[in-house]
């Protein structure tokens, strides 16, 4: 698998190359301003720039068609995992509170720098909009969210409570409100760890949906630089104020690396430290290999026995240890995901002059925990559940998916690396205080 992502690396780098210079010389770019007006404005040229896009829309459409049955079965599955929750122990809640705890702060970590730095401040919302919708059959840009945009915070915030538990669960799937599938996943896994025996059938089939999804969505990265090649020289060929948008997309680029590097070399290292006082550096080092394997990769699951290896040889972490909770990591704890997601959501919502309350700012930031959650441990699975938060808001998905998809690639690297460290920094974590209880029990005795 890994020869064939380097494979999908490599076209995909030659599709947003190809994208690019389609895109300037389709557009007219080269011209002068007089004849480039008359060539974007005429019939014809909006008739080809349909076309253009059309790949990379049938691609956005797949990715859409994805999110239903990957959240439910990677969120059921998940859960399954852990068990029965009664005799999960220690070890179990201790996990849980820190990848949550850590998911937490890189959401809360991506929203801080984002509002701050507003990479998508200063571009025309309105050329944005038109070159996005100036070929796209889905709906507007953003949806009509007036009546929403007028109720008071606190209802606002309610009705999210409201959403996680859906009175119609098939309507919930119908509208794709994640929320409420999310919630109900997540205690239908837990439901089923808890009738036993009965319940393995059920159990057997989602994780046989899971990892026929995981397959799908391996499929549909076949597709992604063709689709890469399309939406960039669609938005490049429409757009008139390319430089712009341009610096945009650079300062999103820099805001998403500099929220992963301060979460990666500050806020686990702290953490680290805090638990154990000792050299959190060190420890990453003896991880390295595992580091470099998810940037090559870009996947949690197929860098997971390198980095068993690297946490139990390299590291001194034991078995036991590592066998519970980096597989677990890999399915729930994506803190890179999350600040991406968070980071993603805000950058588009600033380019599309779509103003966002405090509420909105809120709901961004549990949502992208959740759908963090619900994100596969495979390349670009960040970009399925992303469609939920930026639904979540009443942006049109459409409108994310065009401009994130063109450096998701090479956002995904990092994101995933940043993921890997946040699993070997729990597992050295919940180890030490595993350690600590045992040498507690063992002196015990001694001491009576």
């Amino acid at each position: 698998m890994k020869d064939k992502s380097a494979v999908i690396l490599v076209f995909t780098i030659i599709g947003v190359v190809a994208g690019v210079v389609g895109g300037l010389l389709f557009g007219g770019h080269h011209l002068d301003d007089v004849t480039r007006a008359s060539w974007t404005s005429d019939e014809h040229f909006k008739f080809w720039l349909t076309l253009v896009k059309f790949p990379g829309e049938l691609f956005v459409r797949g990715l859409k068609l994805l999110v239903l049955p990957l959240v439910v079965a990677s969120m059921i599955c998940g859960v399954a995992s852990l068990g029965n929750l009664r005799d999960m122990g220690r070890m179990g809640r201790r996990t849980m509170i820190y990848f949550i705890t850590t998911t937490v702060f890189a959401a809360l970590l991506g929203v801080a720098l984002v509002t701050t730095i507003q990479p998508g401040a200063g571009v025309d919302p309105e050329a944005v909009r038109g070159t996005i919708g100036s070929a796209s059959s889905e709906s507007a840009i953003i949806k009509t969210v007036t009546t929403e945009q007028s109720k008071p915070v606190i209802d606002r915030i309610l009705d999210v409570i409201r959403e996680l538990v859906p009175s119609n669960l098939v309507e919930a799937a119908l509208e794709l409100k994640m929320l409420g599938l999310i919630a109900f996943s997540l205690i239908f896994g837990i439901a089923l760890t808890m009738v036993g025996e009965r319940g393995k059938p059920v159990l057997a089939f989602f994780d046989g949906v899971n990892e026929a999804v995981m397959k799908m969505v391996y499929l549909l990265m076949y597709c992604l630089p063709i689709a890469v090649a399309s939406l960039i020289a669609a938005n490049i060929a429409g757009s008139n104020n390319l430089l712009d948008q341009l610096v945009a997309l650079s300062k999103y680029v820099l805001t998403v690396l500099a929220g992963l590097g301060i979460h990666l070399l500050l806020v686990l290292p702290a953490i680290y430290w805090i638990f154990l006082r000792r050299n959190p550096f060190q420890y990453l080092i003896g991880g390295a290999q595992a580091l470099l394997t998810a940037l090559s990769t870009s996947s949690s699951a197929a860098t997971l026995p390198v980095t068993m290896e690297c946490c139990v040889v390299n590291n001194g972490i034991s078995r036991r240890t590592s066998s519970f909770v980096l597989p677990l990591g890999a399915t729930i704890n994506m803190d890179g995901t999350a600040l991406y997601e968070a980071v993603a959501v805000i950058f588009l919502a600033q380019m599309l002059g779509h103003s966002l309350s405090g509420a909105d700012i809120a709901i961004i930031s549990l949502i992208s925990i959740m759908a963090s959650i619900g994100a596969a441990a495979i390349p670009s699975a960040g970009m399925v559940t992303m469609v939920m938060v930026l639904d979540a808001v009443g942006m049109d998905p459409m409108a994310g998916i065009t401009y994130i998809l063109a450096i998701d690639w090479f956002l995904d690297r990092f994101r995933t690396a940043v993921n890997v460290a946040g699993d070997t920094i729990g597992a050295a974590i919940v180890d030490d205080l595993e350690k600590r209880d045992a040498s507690r029990k063992t002196a015990a005795p001694a001491t009576a």
